[in-house]
């Protein structure tokens, strides 16, 4: 069974700050976001798509993220991380830790 498992997105340089487009054109951030929501639930099959988006929330994703610091969560004995890089990446971590 695979225990570990990481995702990065990488925030272009000069690009207007994160957002999500919530119905408009889909962008990067909605994808790396469902992908997200993709790796926790896959991870986890009892987690509803709501408790997916708080966990995606607690670890920053909708915003926080973009102070550097890193944020995790714990759940069914993984680990979930998630940092902004310095290079201006996104990095989702999780680990069976």
């Amino acid at each position: 069974m695979l225990k570990n498992v990481a995702l990065s997105f990488t925030v272009a340089p000069g690009e207007p700050p994160i957002g999500y487009s919530r119905g408009g054109l889909h962008n990067g951030e909605d994808q790396y976001e469902s992908i997200c929501q993709q790796i926790i639930m896959a991870f986890d099959s009892q987690i509803t798509p709501k408790e997916t988006r708080r966990m995606l929330r607690r670890l920053g994703l909708y915003g926080p993220v973009l102070d550097g610091r890193q944020r995790y969560d714990r759940r069914g004995g993984l680990v979930y991380i998630m940092k902004l890089q310095n290079n201006g990446t996104i990095v989702l971590v999780v680990s069976g830790v």
